[in-house]
């Protein structure tokens, strides 16, 4: 019921990005103990589309603005687990 209450607009997106990411934290969590990879083949996939699709969005407001340096550093962490995340996804198919 939290949409009922009125708080202010970038607040809500504020804890609906937290939430989110707590949500990837604690399947990533769970995933981590895992003993096959037909346990966790649908976790890798999302963090796959969550990656990738996280440095789309970075990058699109990196080139409309300027941010500082290391909001850069954060895309190019993102990006290096896109990458180790899809190499690791079809490594095993």
């Amino acid at each position: 019921m939290l949409f009922l209450i009125p708080i202010h607009a970038h607040l809500r997106l504020l804890i609906t990005a937290l939430t989110t990411l707590l949500a990837l934290a604690w399947s990533s969590y769970r995933g981590w103990g895992a003993s096959s990879y037909e346990q966790v083949s649908v976790l890798v996939e999302m963090e796959v589309i969550f990656t990738v699709f996280g440095s789309v969005g970075l990058l699109r407001h990196l080139l409309k603005a300027w941010y500082p340096w290391y909001v850069w550093f954060l895309l190019a962490v993102l990006l290096v687990f896109a990458i180790a995340w899809a190499y690791h996804l079809w490594k095993k198919e």
